[in-house]
């Protein structure tokens, strides 16, 4: 039997954010000055988090695409961002959010009821079987209280990621299971009107196959993709309209090698385009019409790892990936629909396990969640990139 917790404060946990201060985490639902602890306790699945100041990196996961020489584990020189001349995107400032965790990594990040969501595992490791969930939240985008902790007996949970339908906000994550039985990986959905206390979990999808993220369309309908993780290697797409119930679209997309970890982003017209990671291959861009059961790729130009997607008000499609060329990095890239070309516009302060970004465009300010291993310990970091004009202003309207 599988026992699932979902703590709202952890002892000697504080607030993350402050500058030069230790980081900690407060309960998110108690004034600064005095906290509560609460313990749920129910048959199913379960994870914590943090912050402070800093700058900014990327990572991969295990059942996923096996971690290269260069990929994961160590800690990589610190580097300043790079922001190319004349871009567009600006970085205005970076800040370590995760707490004492030894690895915190493979995040997600969301706006919900005017408040900040970040998401992500905590573990002893990159691969270890004590991964939990942290959930943070914020009113300011800046400091961070952890609001709960999800935890479960029987499995390592990996890579939570955020969706909201109606005035719910899900959570998505993996359980690696312990027991070392046929089934190696579940999809576990939680549930929560707060972002503080969630619901026990429920597995969706089909074992073995790793639901990778949801992203909603305009008409409600969301799709998601699974990969498997064992052999024969294949994508599933799947849609869903409440967040519990995943029904296949299409059984296995016609894309050649090891592809795996996707984003999704939806035309005005519903078209859905997806970035998809392979590996070692260069990573795919598609595109579908509704009812989405067939998609055309097209090769990009450069490797990726841990995609996130947006689409501008413009129609361009900026991309949070892990680039592999050269030094390992998590960077900021436009990508041509037409061509395939990936170009990098903003490198994150980042290197060694590094990646897994979530974005949130808010205000012309871009919202970024990532990890990093780059000052040592891996730690995650959100930063804040100016984008336009309207970003601009509001970065020098904080200046005064």
């Amino acid at each position: 039997m599988a026992v699932y917790t979902s703590t709202r404060r952890s002892r000697g946990l504080g607030v993350v954010g402050g500058r030069n201060r230790r980081a900690r985490y407060p309960d998110a639902s108690a004034p600064p000055v005095r906290a509560l602890l609460g313990l749920l306790v129910i048959v199913a699945g379960g994870a914590v988090i943090g912050m402070g100041v800093a700058t900014a990196a990327v990572a991969a996961d295990p059942a996923k695409p096996p971690v290269r020489e260069g990929e994961g584990g160590g800690a990589a020189p610190k580097e300043d961002s790079a922001t190319k001349p004349g871009a567009e995107l600006r970085l205005l400032d970076v800040r370590r959010i995760s707490g004492d965790a030894p690895h915190a990594a493979f995040t997600d990040l969301a706006r919900f009821k005017s408040e900040w969501v970040a998401v992500f595992r905590e573990g002893k490791g990159h691969v270890s079987p004590d991964g939990a969930i942290r959930v943070l939240v914020s009113r300011d985008g800046r400091e961070f209280r952890s609001a709960a902790r999800l935890t479960a007996s029987d499995a390592d949970l990996r890579d939570p990621k955020l969706f909201q339908i109606g005035d719910e906000l899900f959570i998505i994550a993996a359980a690696a299971l312990h027991d070392g039985g046929e089934v190696k990986h579940r999809t576990r959905v939680f549930r929560s009107r707060d972002a503080r206390d969630w619901s026990a979990p429920k597995d969706v999808g089909d074992p073995n196959v790793w639901i990778w993220r949801v992203d909603r369309g305009p008409d409600g309908k969301a799709l998601a993709i699974g990969y498997s993780t064992v052999e024969p290697r294949f994508v599933r797409l799947y849609e869903t309209r409440d967040g519990v119930e995943f029904r296949t679209v299409v059984e296995r997309l016609d894309v050649e090698g090891y592809p795996n970890e996707s984003a999704t982003v939806f035309e005005p017209d519903g078209d859905a385009i997806v970035l998809l990671r392979r590996d070692p291959e260069p990573g795919l861009l598609g595109r579908g019409e509704p009812p989405y059961e067939r998609f055309r790729f097209r090769e990009l130009s450069r490797r990726i790892g841990g995609p996130e997607l947006l689409r501008l008000d413009d129609g361009r499609l900026l991309a949070a990936v892990r680039l592999y060329d050269g030094k390992v990095r998590t960077a900021l890239c436009f990508i041509d629909e037409k061509t395939g070309k990936l170009e990098e516009e903003l490198t994150l302060p980042s290197g060694g396990d590094t990646s897994y970004a979530g974005l949130v465009l808010h205000e012309g300010v871009l919202y970024m969640s990532y990890y990093s291993s780059h000052e040592g310990r891996t730690a995650v970091y959100l930063a804040r990139v100016a984008l336009g004009d309207e970003g601009a202003a509001k970065a020098e309207s904080e200046k005064r």
